[in-house]
């Protein structure tokens, strides 16, 4: 914080109207614009009071002069009325805090979103040159975004001094650096969500593939990698502005300094398409979108996993602490959703897959209207092994197949069986061995 807002903060009033804020970062946004407002206005905040007051009370329009002039010399400048509308909106807070905001407002056409609205969500194949481009931790980083979710804030805060920690992945072995689930489960802490609630999601197998290499990293480089450790930390030789020290010792990023990162390797890697770092949360709410509208995940869970109040619905099942079989059923519609959230290209050859699937089925008999009901990206092996029941005969052995985890394979190998296809990735179908 620069020496003029620690100035204003000295006095009284402006430091509780600075704490009276909900949000912090807008605290300190529209402190920055009181104090900019009011240095080419060449006025202070006081002044702007009595100002205000007086307008109010029509005694003078010394206070709408002034506004006037100030919009006349940003609009002179090349300022957006929208920017313009932004920094008033600081001056009518201050005002409004000291009951002296006058009904009249600046006459301002704001086309509100633009930036937003012309800021492209990147593409899978874009992820993949980012990502190509980054570190160990850059990798880390941007793939935990990306999967789970979280605001960047999550792993590298901007005004506490803590941040994501391995304590948050429950399923994470610190001993071996090794998740022993995935999908893995992220618990966010209330003091690291946005909306001050807790909530869970979960990360990737390829997430999860880059948290262990950088764990490996750090470790081998002579860290002590703990429950208690950051996810995500700050090299030895980073700014010292850029690092947040906690009271137990641990070192976090700053948003800041990883925000930075990414917009540096951004202007890198997708030059013609250059987005703000929080367009990994874009993506990963377009891509569960895309999962939804082929049946993979429902509404109520894209919402919850994203961190979303759901209101009444939410208040009596998913806003509340989890059970154990409720982690379960939501880890599997994460999976059922995890080739949309991967940016390795798994989604063509389960499709393949899927093909090879439906062409066996249809090969024993049914009809492209009996199977148009199957969803077979997400087919499993107890639905596929009824299919082929109701169309095989249980009593003749030479035709009938077997459906088993890919696991499984090597003994079923030795006692004669052949492989006939891989479904889904993780079964095989299997033909009996034939009678000797």
């Amino acid at each position: 914080m620069s020496h003029r807002l620690h100035e204003l903060l000295a006095d009284p009033d402006i430091r509780r109207w600075h704490k009276d804020h909900r949000s912090a970062s807008t605290a300190d946004v529209q402190l920055a614009q009181l104090e900019l407002f009011c240095r080419r206005a060449g006025a202070n905040p006081r002044d702007l009071i009595r100002l205000g007051r007086n307008q109010l009370s029509r005694k003078s329009r010394q206070f709408q002069d002034l506004v006037a002039r100030w919009v006349d010399e940003m609009r002179e400048a090349g300022r957006p009325d929208s920017y313009i509308s932004l920094n008033y909106a600081a001056i009518r807070s201050w005002l409004k805090y000291n009951d002296a905001a006058p009904q009249w407002k600046p006459a301002l056409v704001v086309r509100s979103g633009t930036k937003i609205e012309s800021e492209q969500v990147p593409t899978t194949d874009d992820w993949r040159r980012v990502l190509g481009l980054t570190d160990t931790r850059g990798r880390a980083a941007l793939l935990l975004l990306l999967s789970t979710g979280v605001r960047i804030g999550v792993l590298a805060n901007r005004y506490s001094t803590d941040g994501l920690r391995f304590r948050d992945f429950p399923e994470f072995d610190a001993t071996k650096l090794k998740f022993t689930r995935v999908p893995f489960l992220v618990k966010i802490p209330p003091d690291l969500s946005k909306t001050k609630r807790r909530y869970a999601t979960f990360g990737t197998r390829e997430a999860a593939e880059a948290v262990e290499a950088y764990a490996a990293e750090r470790a081998s480089r002579g860290e002590q990698i703990s429950f208690s450790s950051p996810v995500i930390t700050v090299d030895k030789r980073a700014r010292f502005d850029l690092r947040r020290r906690s009271a137990d010792g641990a070192v976090f990023l700053t948003e800041e300094g990883l925000s930075t990162d990414i917009k540096k390797t951004f202007k890198v890697a997708i030059p013609e398409n250059t987005p703000r770092p929080y367009v990994t949360r874009a993506w990963n709410s377009t891509q569960l979108l895309l999962a939804e509208s082929k049946g993979l995940i429902t509404r109520d869970v894209r919402e919850s996993l994203l961190g979303h109040s759901l209101g009444v619905s939410g208040r009596y099942n998913l806003d509340k602490k989890w059970r154990p079989d409720l982690v379960e059923e939501m880890r599997e519609a994460y999976q059922r959703c995890e080739a949309y959230l991967s940016t390795i290209p798994v989604k063509d050859e389960q499709e393949t897959q899927s093909r090879i699937a439906k062409v066996m089925l249809m090969g024993l008999g049914y009809t492209e209207e009996e199977l148009s009901s199957v969803n077979f990206d997400s087919l499993d092996m107890t639905t596929f092994q009824d299919l082929v029941t109701k169309k095989v005969p249980p009593a003749s052995p030479v035709t009938k197949q077997r459906l088993v985890d890919a696991e499984e394979l090597p003994r079923y190998l030795e006692e004669g069986w052949t492989v006939v296809a891989a479904v889904n990735g993780r079964q095989v179908v299997l033909n009996p061995p034939t009678s000797r």
